[in-house]
């Protein structure tokens, strides 16, 4: 509890108060490259750049070529923003996905210590996302059927269904 107290009191200072010198959030994903077999994905908000809770290369990066299929990548921080990708399964990169295993806990953060948060380079179809049903108190489900529209993050239509995106609960 006192984590989540912190974080959202440093995002109230930066956000309402102006405090822009005050570190709220941990490192986002705004684009990627291809360069021959490797693909480099830079990030935002790296507030003394970007570092391993463990000190070993960075884990939880999975990459894709042509043929859609997803490995574990060897990724490596190279310089203040970017960790170059690669893999000898892939020959060249079409996609990338950080921090999908809904239950892993990935060891990339900023200077900080916020964590990075999950992406997808690839074009997200609903098929992926994990389907939650709630249950009401007494064990009584909520609805019967998956919403008909759904963003990627979570949605609660008037069925009761939430849709998960990774590491992401109710």
């Amino acid at each position: 509890k006192k984590d989540v107290a912190l974080r959202m009191a440093a995002m109230a200072m930066q956000e309402k108060f102006g405090r822009k010198d005050i570190v709220c959030r941990g490192p986002t994903f705004p684009s990627e490259r291809v360069s021959g077999d490797q693909a480099i994905v830079t990030f935002d908000h790296c507030d003394g750049g970007l570092v391993t809770s463990d000190g070993k290369a960075p884990d939880g990066f999975l990459i894709a070529g042509a043929d859609g299929t997803f490995v574990a990548a060897t990724a490596s921080i190279s310089g203040n923003n970017e960790v170059t990708l690669g893999s000898d399964a892939v020959k060249v990169p079409v996609a990338v996905r950080f921090a999908w295993d809904p239950i892993g806990l990935p060891s990339l953060h900023n200077g900080a210590g916020y964590p990075a948060n999950s992406f997808r380079t690839d074009d997200p179809a609903i098929k992926s996302l994990a389907y939650h049903k709630p249950v009401r108190a007494g064990g009584v489900p909520q609805g019967d059927h998956a919403p008909e529209n759904v963003v990627d993050g979570i949605t609660d239509d008037s069925s009761g269904w939430h849709v998960l995106g990774p590491n992401r609960s109710i």
